[in-house]
C-alpha cells in the first residue's frame, strides 16, 4: 500500500499545534483571546477586537521562556497508537515563523529556548517505534516573523497578505513591487526549511495551509522543491500547498 492509499484509508489521526504560543495559551497580558480564536494565532489576535497585534520584539521574548520539560514523545506516541490513530502531524513552523527544531537553514528556532532538545526528532522516532506515520505542518506562505513574507502588516505596514489587504486580496496583481520580497522569503526560508525537514526527519506527510497568501507560481516552486528532495514521491502533500479555495 503506498502512502496515498494509506492516508485515504487511515481516516483517523492527530494534528498537534505546539510552539511559542503554547506559553500564553490564548491569554495575553491577562486578556483572553475569546473562545472563537485559536491559541496559535495569538500573535495576530491578542489585541482583538480593538485592533493591533503583538510586536515582533515582544513575541520573540517568549522563546527564552519556552521550556516544555514534561514533554514525553514516547508517551504521546503510545497514546496516539492506543487511541487507534494511524498518523500524527505536528507544527514544525506555524505562522509565527518559529521553527520547533534546530534549523540551520534559518536559525529562528528551538535553540533560542531553554529546552535545548529537538521535539520533532523525538516524536519522529517515537512514531516509528509505535508504527504511526509521521508528518509536519509547515506554514509556507504566511510568516509574521520574516520581513519579506506576506501577512505581518503591523510591524511592516506596507506588507500585503494581512487584514489591511494592502494591494488587495490578490496582492500580486497590484503589488508587483513586493514579488521580489516574497521570492526572497520563499527562496531563503520556506524552501530551505522544508527541504531540511525532509532530509533530517524523512516525514511521511507534509501539511500546508493559506496558499492564497502567495501567487500560484511561488506555491508551485515550493512543490517542485519538495519533489526534488523526495524524488520517489513518498511524501503525501495536502492540497492546500497550492490549491486555492
Amino acid at each position: 500500500m503506498d502512502m496515498i492509499d494509506f492516508f485515504t484509508r487511515s481516516r483517523f489521526g492527530m494534528f498537534v499545534h505546539f510552539g511559542l504560543y503554547s506559553i500564553p495559551a490564548g491569554v495575553w497580558k491577562g486578556r483572553e483571546q475569546g473562545r472563537n480564536h485559536y491559541a496559535e494565532w495569538i500573535r495576530y489576535q491578542a489585541l482583538w477586537p480593538d485592533g493591533g497585534a503583538i510586536p515582533d520584539g515582544e513575541y520573540r521574548a517568549l522563546a527564552s521562556e519556552f521550556n516544555p520539560a514534561a514533554f514525553d514523545a514516547d508517551a504521546w506516541a503510545e497514546e496516539i497508537r492506543n487511541a487507534g490513530m494511524k498518523y500524527v502531524v505536528i507544527t514544525a513552523k506555524h505562522h509565527d515563523g518559529f521553527a520547533m527544531y534546530p534549523s540551520d537553514a534559518y536559525p529562528y528556532d528551538i535553540r533560542l529556548s531553554k529546552f535545548q532538545k529537538d521535539p520533532m526528532e523525538a516524536l519522529s522516532r517515537a512514531a516509528k517505534k509505535y508504527g504511526i506515520k509521521f508528518g509536519f505542518y509547515y506554514s509556507h506562505a504566511f510568516d509574521w516573523e520574516h520581513p519579506d513574507a506576506p501577512g505581518n502588516d503591523w510591524d511592516y505596514p506596507t506588507n500585503p497578505g494581512g487584514d489591511k489587504l494592502v494591494g488587495g486580496k490578490n496582492w500580486w496583481l497590484e503589488r508587483k513591487d513586493f514579488l521580489a520580497n516574497a521570492e526572497k522569503y520563499v527562496n531563503e526560508k520556506s524552501i530551505p526549511q522544508i527541504q531540511e525537514l525532509i532530509r533530517k526527519y524523512d516525514p511521511d506527510i507534509l501539511w500546508f495551509d493559506t496558499p492564497q497568501k502567495l501567487p500560484l507560481y511561488l506555491n508551485i516552486r515550493i512543490l517542485e522543491a519538495i519533489r526534488q528532495a523526495d524524488p520517489q514521491n513518498k511524501i503525501v502533500v495536502n492540497g492546500r500547498l497550492a490549491r486555492f479555495g
